[in-house]
């Protein structure tokens, strides 16, 4: 997308040449981009540990930027108001590249690099346990979409019921107890900045 404009304008001043120029870079990119995306498919996978180690390396790089950034803020006063929502994810609820969002991965990563503060979303249970949820079900972040569990309400599902609810990283969403249990092992500066979600 970013070179497009590039790829538009550049008839109208430059000529033909550097119009043949900008297009192959794109089908180049383009090609990055299918070559990127076939190394996760299951199909294509001859070799599974070539891919379990192409995706340690990417989740590594991930957990690195995070880390870089928190170390090239200048202004040490600026670090303790850096709030990382839902934890250190993925906004796209990609869990190959980051953690899933409002999961302990998620929080644990961000605190761990050296964030200060994350924002969580938490509402009740049935059965009065408090879990981290942005969402009023679990259908967007669900591993099994068709459960009937997925679909309920976050305020209709026991604990019970939530422990057998996995997301697509493999894991029950966490108890708010969890989240502050971590936060207190990890450091006295791990804080979290809690959303009460509608009707908790």
């Amino acid at each position: 997308m970013e070179l497009l404009p590039a790829l538009y304008t550049s008839s109208l001043y430059t000529g033909l040449p550097v119009l043949q120029e900008l297009t192959l870079l794109l089908r180049q990119n383009i090609k990055e981009d299918e070559d990127y995306l076939s190394s996760f498919n299951p199909m294509r996978r001859n070799d599974s540990e070539a891919y379990h180690a192409r995706l340690n390396a990417i989740r590594m790089g991930e957990i690195d930027w995070l880390k870089d950034l928190v170390s090239s803020i200048s202004e040490q006063d600026l670090l303790p108001r850096l709030v990382a929502h839902r934890g250190f994810h993925s906004f796209k609820g990609r869990h190959d590249k980051r953690p899933l969002e409002n999961t302990l991965n998620a929080y644990e990563i961000a605190w761990t690099s050296g964030i200060h503060l994350c924002e969580c979303d938490i509402a009740m249970t049935k059965d009065e346990k408090l879990v981290l949820a942005h969402d009023e079900n679990f259908c967007r972040l669900a591993l099994d979409v068709k459960s009937e569990n997925s679909s309920k309400r976050v305020s209709d599902l026991t604990f019970r019921e939530l422990i057998s609810l996995p997301l697509k990283n493999g894991v029950r969403p966490p108890l708010l107890v969890d989240v502050l249990r971590s936060a207190s092992a990890i450091s006295e500066k791990a804080k979290l900045i809690i959303e009460i979600k509608p009707g908790t």
